[in-house]
């Protein structure tokens, strides 16, 4: 059972006379119609950088005509339809190698290691990776209690259990707090995942509302800017798999969004 306090996030959006249990704020009618259009920003922006004009490479050419290995954990098609390939981060910028070698051996040489089947070890050798251009995320994570598990030989959640191998998943509360359920199974009231699907929905529709200010809002620029750090500190709250600071973070810097 997850327990927070009745003034919190959770207190405020699992309860009400016209929602019923686990009903969340509603976005107004302009924000609803954008949400779609934004979603993968909002959940999968953040600070890895583009690598400038795309440009094909023999990685492309060669493994977009290979059929899937059961070994890999991602195809070429999975990495086209990522937000990943749409900015430019090529299957070097992972993977390494030689990317202009038409020659297989050649073009191996010197890539990162990504064999060893899906373990504690590997998962967070995958971690690691994401970190080289994810580094604040990663750093929450390697403060949370499923990194200690996983260095614990034990298993537990890591970057591709909410985002896949290369970000080609479109997140939302509810797919995440799917991901919850495979291992917080306990249907109680209050479980795990329903307080994470309340809370990345609360905080979704904050950063919605920050992406798109309504000019109506009689909202100060410093509120926003107080708001902006407060969805930033649930934000990396929630990488460290804390709901209680990603509760904490939303209840006190968010607040003046209702009034």
């Amino acid at each position: 059972m997850f327990i927070v306090s009745q003034e919190s996030i959770v207190g405020r959006r699992t309860s009400g006379p016209s929602g019923g249990q686990g009903a969340p704020r509603r976005l107004r009618p302009r924000w609803a119609r954008l949400a779609v259009l934004v979603v993968a920003l909002i959940f999968g922006g953040g600070t890895a950088a583009a690598n400038g004009t795309p440009e094909e490479d023999t990685c492309t050419r060669c493994h977009s005509g290979i059929p899937q290995d059961p070994r890999w954990q991602h195809s070429y098609q999975d990495w086209q339809d990522s937000l990943h390939a749409n900015i430019n981060v090529d299957c070097h910028s992972c993977h390494g190698g030689d990317t202009h070698s038409s020659d297989a051996p050649e073009a191996h040489r010197g890539m990162v290691p990504v064999g060893g089947g899906d373990t504690p070890q590997t998962r967070l050798m995958a971690a690691r990776m994401c970190g080289a251009c994810h580094p604040d995320k990663y750093w929450g994570f390697s403060h949370s209690r499923h990194y200690q598990r996983l260095q614990e030989g034990k298993p537990a959640a890591y970057c591709h259990t909410c985002h896949t191998t290369v970000g080609s998943r479109v997140l939302t509360p509810q797919t995440i707090a799917a991901a919850c359920r495979k291992c917080h199974d306990d249907p109680s009231p209050g479980n795990i995942p329903q307080v994470a699907e309340t809370l990345l929905t609360h905080l979704y529709q904050v950063r919605l509302a920050l992406a798109f200010r309504d000019p109506e809002s009689r909202l100060t620029d410093e509120q926003w800017q107080a708001i902006a750090e407060a969805a930033t500190a649930a934000m990396n709250a929630w990488h460290e798999f804390d709901l209680p600071a990603v509760d904490r973070a939303l209840s006190l810097g968010t607040a003046m969004l209702d009034e």
